[in-house]
């Protein structure tokens, strides 16, 4: 996925390793949110994300029961995500565009 020059925010919502839901807002001068897509049979080298240039966030929600959360990033260009039993994997596909990470344990960012 790649974002656009701006500022973009990459929310995902896993709910299973491959399997979510994702939206993206920007504040660049296009659409500034995007539809919500689902997404499913991602493979398990992990979503890839380039940024394109900003200062790119991305954004994981966990759900709204009593969640067991970890991400962990074991080198500059891979973040692993883990929910409960299953880790989503993530490639920052561009060094230092996706410059933040924020988890949100509903109904409030932890």
């Amino acid at each position: 996925m790649t974002g656009t020059s701006e500022e973009d925010q990459f929310n995902f919502t896993p709910t299973a390793q491959g399997v979510g839901s994702f939206q993206v807002t920007t504040t660049g001068a296009v659409v500034e949110t995007s539809p919500q897509f689902t997404y499913t049979g991602v493979a398990t080298a992990g979503i890839t994300l380039s940024g394109h240039g900003g200062y790119d966030v991305l954004g994981l929600t966990a759900t709204a029961g009593n969640d067991t959360i970890d991400a962990e990033q074991p080198d500059s260009t891979h973040l692993n995500f883990t929910l409960n039993a299953f880790t989503q994997a993530f490639v920052l596909a561009t060094l230092g565009t996706v410059r933040g990470v924020n988890i949100y344990g509903l109904p409030e960012m932890i």
